[in-house]
């Protein structure tokens, strides 16, 4: 068939692969092609070149993504958990003088996510800064008696400052009786540093006595912001 240009510019008499390879480009192609004219396989294209693509254009399963190319994606509540449970396991029966404050040493961690309990030094050391709430329960016992008795638990941070602090007190009015038991629960929410230290103790205003029931003295520590 001859090739006839007509007077409004049309070209006819070209039969499917009768161009040249590479003879039309971006310019020449016209806008507004419907997808039904695009068939086949699309070839490779440069991800920045695919802008504004909406929710409903996409569909069918999605390839495999490498992880290390997605960006701001949070996981839970947007920071890392950091949880520390501590407990005494057995029934301590240290005896402690009621003269000064004394710190608990946990013997059974249940959980510790970033390795932060001390043994050797009897405090949780925080891996990252942010908002902490802090439990502690404390159980003391008298021996025996017949006056009233204070028993006391704090949370220190970094060995001098008071977080929190609770106490109660057990009267036997004038009746002397054998050793009782009191539990002190204590709370805080801290803003604390990476590196600072978190203690629990206790302290006893009477006589001798000791503090450890099994499964009554415990910590509980979580990053809460």
């Amino acid at each position: 068939m001859a090739i006839t240009i007509n007077g409004s510019g049309i070209i006819t008499g070209i039969s499917a692969g009768g161009l040249p390879d590479g003879c039309v480009d971006n310019d020449t192609l016209a806008t507004g092609i419907s997808a039904g004219k695009l068939t086949g396989t699309l070839p490779a294209l440069d991800g920045s070149a695919l802008t504004s693509l909406t929710s409903s254009s996409l569909s069918g399963a999605l390839p495999a993504l490498d992880g290390s190319s997605l960006t701001g994606i949070s996981s839970g509540a947007g920071f890392d958990p950091v949880i520390f449970a501590g407990r005494i396991s057995t029934n301590n029966t240290n005896v402690h003088n009621n003269s000064t404050w004394h710190t608990i040493n946990f013997n059974a961690i249940d959980i510790d996510t970033d390795s932060g309990w001390s043994s050797s030094n009897s405090y949780y050391v925080i891996p990252t800064a942010g908002k902490y709430a802090i439990m502690g329960d404390a159980d003391q016992q008298h021996y025996s008696g017949n006056v009233a008795y204070n028993f006391n638990t704090r949370i220190i941070i970094n060995g001098s400052s008071t977080a929190a602090q609770a106490s109660t007190m057990d009267k036997t009015n004038g009746s002397s009786r054998g050793a009782y038991n009191n539990t002190v629960h204590v709370q805080a929410i801290y803003d604390l540093n990476a590196g600072d230290s978190v203690r629990l103790q206790f302290h006893f205003a009477g006589s001798t006595q000791y503090s450890g029931r099994e499964h009554n003295t415990r910590l509980l520590i979580w990053r809460i912001g």
